[in-house]
């Protein structure tokens, strides 16, 4: 997530917020609803199998992609303490996760 190098999100976001692209058919919107539509399945398939807790997929696939984006764009406007990342992986963890299997790893 953190990336100091390279940020393809952040000329992503500059270009899509130029007043000139058009915002009704643009090809970050479909890409994000194919992949929405992928992670909800994969979710869905968690909860199915009992890997994951019983959530409500089209929210945890916001938090991880809105959370991973938000890491990567704050990552190239500030310095980003390592850790964050982490956090937020343990978050989403205890949010997906029967408790039994958090404390296995």
């Amino acid at each position: 997530m953190i990336d100091y190098q390279n940020s393809i999100s952040l000329a992503i976001y500059e270009f899509y917020s130029n007043p000139a692209v058009s915002k009704e058919n643009n090809s970050v919107k479909k890409q994000y609803e194919i992949s929405k539509s992928i992670w909800i399945e994969l979710i869905n398939y968690g909860i199915d199998t009992k890997e994951f807790n019983s959530v409500n997929p089209e929210s945890i696939f916001n938090v991880i992609i809105f959370a991973y984006q938000g890491v990567r764009m704050y990552s190239r406007l500030m310095k980003m303490d390592k850790d964050i990342p982490t956090q937020i992986i343990n978050e989403i963890k205890q949010l997906l996760l029967p408790e039994e299997v958090q404390h296995e790893k």
